[in-house]
């Protein structure tokens, strides 16, 4: 038999940590100062890979935590279809 316990949902709040700008050369990602050390060990993956990762983890938190189908988790986070989505380690 299952202990689980219902407890109020968990909130987050939501602050920038810097810029996305758009100059004459390009796209540039810029973070801010206090948040540089934190991502100090990311420097071995390319900002798409931050962005993807962190999109998985959404996504993996929406199946284990909503009743949503895994097509509309998919469509939600815009995996091309849902066996691409399928297909993601378990560890993310």
């Amino acid at each position: 038999m299952s202990n689980k316990t219902h407890s109020q949902p968990e909130t987050y709040q939501i602050h920038p940590i810097g810029y996305v700008r758009r100059n004459g050369a390009g796209i540039q990602l810029e973070i801010s100062r206090p948040f540089r050390p934190a991502l100090k060990e990311l420097e071995h993956f390319s900002h798409v890979m931050v962005f993807w990762r962190r999109r998985l983890s959404e996504s993996a938190h929406d199946l284990a935590h909503t009743d949503k189908k895994i097509i509309e988790i998919a469509c939600d986070y815009q995996f091309n279809n849902p066996e691409t989505f399928s297909r993601v380690p378990a560890d993310v």
